[in-house]
C-alpha cells in the first residue's frame, strides 16, 4: 500500500462511476429504439472509459490497495461485457462499420 492515497481511489471510483452511467445508458437506448448518434455517442464514451482503465493501470501498477486493485479488476471485467453489448447493439442496427473504425482508432 505504500504510496497509495486518496486519489488513486477517487480514480477506480471515476471509472465504477462512470462504468455504471454508461450501462445506464446504453439500456435507455436500446429501451427508446437506439439510434446511429446515440450509439456512437456512447462508443466514444466507451473509448475514454477504457484509456482511464489502461492509464490507470499503467501509472499505478503496484501502488494501489488490495481494496482498489480489486474494484479495478471488477471495472475491467464490467466495461469488457459493456464492450460486448454495445458492439452487439452497433452490429444489430447496422453500424458495424462505426465500431470497427473507432476501435482502429483507440488501438491505434
Amino acid at each position: 500500500m505504500l504510496g497509495f492515497g486518496v486519489g488513486e481511489m477517487a480514480m477506480v471510483t471515476g471509472v465504477i462511476t462512470t462504468l455504471k452511467s454508461l450501462n445506464d445508458s446504453l439500456a435507455t437506448v436500446k429501451e427508446a429504439g437506439a439510434n446511429a448518434s446515440q450509439l456512437t455517442s456512447l462508443v466514444s464514451k466507451y473509448a475514454s472509459l477504457d484509456q482511464q482503465i489502461r492509464d490507470i493501470e499503467r501509472d499505478k501498477s503496484g501502488v494501489l490497495s488490495v481494496e482498489a486493485a480489486t474494484q479495478l479488476r471488477v471495472a475491467k471485467r464490467s466495461a469488457s461485457n459493456f464492450e460486448q453489448m454495445l458492439k452487439d447493439s452497433l452490429l444489430m442496427n447496422n453500424l458495424g462499420s462505426e465500431w470497427r473504425a473507432i476501435m482502429a482508432d483507440v488501438e491505434a
